[in-house]
């Protein structure tokens, strides 16, 4: 029940000359009227968990922009999630020169951050961030737009449950402290929180991603559990035994 399910259709319903309801675009097939496919009523009626248009095209690119796209699926009426399709495939590697720029794939997940419906990026291929001709851009969106660690939305069922539903036999104190002499519960991960300064576990700068050998550091104060579904514990106070 924690997997989600979702479709990557074309990043074209219909164009606007053939539907007034379609996006400002000209391509050359669209998901509705060549592939016989209608995502919008997918999304409207939340048959599936997300939708992952495949918006391969440059920001501006003459016959189905970018922009104009992440604008139009922006404002259909969806009960579904609704992640952007990036083609990091075509960086270096294609006849529009657009994707020469080694700043275009950036700005494409920029523009599609300030949409609040737009909840995240899928990309393909994903290889295609592992080339060496590509290190520099992964560098940019590292330093850019992936620059802190944060944790995945809550998936499947877990929309609507209030909390996780904890075994009776997790090891804790009686002030609900976890001791940290053995990892006993059965949390699918764990994070942990570093602070510096003041405690604040809303910081999204102190959560890290490590492994359960982190216990060693001093700066740790809480710990997250976190189960299949994204559901988030309580913070739980870091005690360090002597």
């Amino acid at each position: 029940p924690w997997v989600s399910f979702g479709i990557s259709p074309f990043g074209v319903w219909k164009n606007k000359d053939t539907d007034p309801k379609g996006s400002d675009t000209r391509a050359g097939q669209t998901t509705f009227e060549d592939l016989y496919a209608d995502p919008l009523v997918w999304m409207r009626e939340g048959w599936i968990d997300y939708l992952v248009p495949q918006l391969y095209w440059s920001m501006n690119y003459e016959l189905a922009a970018h922009k104009t796209l992440v604008d139009w699926w922006a404002n259909q009426k969806s009960n579904s999630k609704i992640y952007i399709g990036y083609g990091p495939y075509k960086i270096f590697n294609n006849a529009d020169n657009a994707w020469d720029q080694p700043n275009e794939l950036g700005d494409q997940i920029a523009y599609g951050n300030q949409k609040e419906v737009i909840e995240g990026q899928v990309f393909f291929s994903a290889k295609s961030l592992m080339q060496n001709s590509l290190a520099s851009v992964v560098a940019s969106l590292k330093q850019n737009a992936f620059k802190e660690v944060v944790i995945a939305p809550l998936v499947g069922a877990a929309k609507k449950a209030d909390s996780i539903q904890w075994k009776a036999d997790v090891h804790t104190d009686a002030q609900g402290t976890l001791r940290v002499s053995s990892i006993a519960s059965e949390w699918s991960k764990y994070i942990p929180y570093f602070f510096n300064t003041e405690l604040n576990i809303y910081e999204a700068g102190a959560i890290r991603a490590t492994h359960i050998p982190f216990l060693g550091a001093k700066n740790i104060e809480f710990i997250k559990g976190i189960n299949s579904y994204g559901q988030l514990s309580a913070p739980i106070p870091v005690t360090r035994m002597k």
